[in-house]
């Protein structure tokens, strides 16, 4: 009788033993799976900070290329508006200048009325001839001076690109220490390990 009391309470141990086994495994068990949960968790976490302070400096670096051209263009219009005011300006200048001239031959030719019409003809010969000189060497200067423009325009794009392509350089490098340093500030946020 009691052989078989002392075999009921030892069985009963045993089982006892064997469910906290069992609940020590099931414990374990849901331990690591939290563990692998946080883990995965962390992880997204710190590639959503990755890709958002990608985002923000691609935004930045297209809004900053963007107003670069914007400025040149600006500049380039003003340049083409002042080189169309001094034509503008050359051309009235000209126009002057033929009137006057225009009305000194009249004078002359009224004051040579009674006289032969040689001088006049030869005078107007002369004047003639001056102009065409003027005319040929105003289109030398204007070819010249466009000449000038265009090859300041090409030497101004290749010195922007060289530019904007120094500045995108040294944006990335900025871009990249901005990104590490965010990171390390919101892992230290959120009091995860960088590594």
């Amino acid at each position: 009788m009691d052989k078989q009391i002392d075999e009921k309470k030892l069985q009963k141990k045993n089982q006892e033993e064997e469910k906290k086994e069992d609940a020590l495994k099931i414990k374990a068990l849901l331990k690591k799976e939290k563990d692998q949960i946080m883990k995965e968790t962390i992880q997204k976490k710190k590639f959503q900070i990755r890709l958002n302070n990608i985002s923000k400096f691609n935004k930045d670096e297209a809004e900053k290329v963007r107003k670069q051209k914007n400025d040149w263009k600006q500049g380039q219009i003003k340049g083409s508006k002042k080189f169309q005011e001094y034509l503008d300006n050359y051309e009235k200048k000209r126009e002057i200048e033929f009137s006057y001239r225009k009305e000194k031959i009249q004078e002359f030719s009224d004051k040579q009325n009674q006289a032969s019409v040689d001088p006049i003809i030869k005078k107007n010969k002369e004047l003639k001839e001056d102009r065409e000189i003027e005319q040929y060497q105003d289109k030398i200067y204007i070819k010249a001076y466009t000449d000038q423009m265009q090859k300041e325009k090409k030497r101004m794009q290749q010195m922007e690109d060289i530019r904007e392509i120094s500045d995108q350089m040294i944006n990335r490098k900025k871009m990249m220490k901005e990104i590490e340093k965010n990171d390390d500030k919101k892992y230290l946020q959120l009091g995860i390990s960088k590594y």
